[in-house]
């Protein structure tokens, strides 16, 4: 026999989004991760998603090895997934090019898709921009939106070096 379904309104978790990311911040001080690292494994675990999106991905390492960032691993894995979904949904079909360097104590990544925006998907990738703003905040960090004619999508993150 089905389960019989829970109104929504009668389902109480007991907090909220704040409170989890309240309790991200506070838990997890003075950890630091490498952002190369962790684009690669990014990369790896979007890959099928990227290939059905026809996102062809692309990125320039800086010449120098960067510095550790000051972030909680995974708080700064779901910070890249997040603007790199964003990216793929707002310039589906495009090359998607990501720009990794050091800048001023900081590590700074531009992604960028060229050509024209789509249209679809739009509360999603504000919602996943929102998210990553709010992850980054967590560790001092920053996300920039850069609107531009002739891209369909430019977000630069600045990372707090250890």
């Amino acid at each position: 026999s089905a389960v019989p379904a829970v109104p929504a309104s009668s389902v109480d978790t007991g907090h909220d989004h704040k409170q989890d990311l309240d309790w991200l911040r506070d838990s997890f001080p003075g950890e630091y991760a490498d952002v190369l690292e962790t684009i690669h494994s990014v990369l790896g675990t979007l890959e099928p998603v990227l290939r059905d999106a026809g996102a062809d991905i692309r990125y320039t390492l800086p010449a120098q090895p960067l510095p550790l960032v000051m972030s909680k691993p995974e708080v700064l894995r779901q910070a890249i997934i997040n603007l790199l979904l964003a990216a793929v949904y707002r310039a589906q079909n495009m090359t998607i090019q990501i720009a990794i360097d050091s800048w001023q104590n900081q590590v700074r990544m531009r992604v960028y898709g060229q050509g024209t925006s789509m249209n679809t998907g739009t509360t999603a990738v504000n919602e996943a921009l929102d998210m990553t703003s709010e992850l980054l905040h967590l560790f001092g960090g920053s996300l920039t939106l850069n609107p531009s004619a002739s891209d369909a999508f430019d977000a630069c993150m600045l990372l707090p070096i250890s």
